[in-house]
């Protein structure tokens, strides 16, 4: 690996795993909001 490439690399890599984390966050979020809402309007 080039040393240009691993530079780019070591310096995206935080922003991903902080976007990885944010998207793994709303989705977990999301979830759960929407099986209180089935639970809701199952009952």
């Amino acid at each position: 690996m080039p040393p240009n490439t691993n530079k780019v690399y070591v310096n995206c890599w935080p922003q991903l795993y902080v976007h990885q984390r944010m998207a793994l966050g709303t989705m977990s979020v999301t979830t759960e909001k929407l099986s209180q809402w089935l639970f809701f309007t199952g009952k």
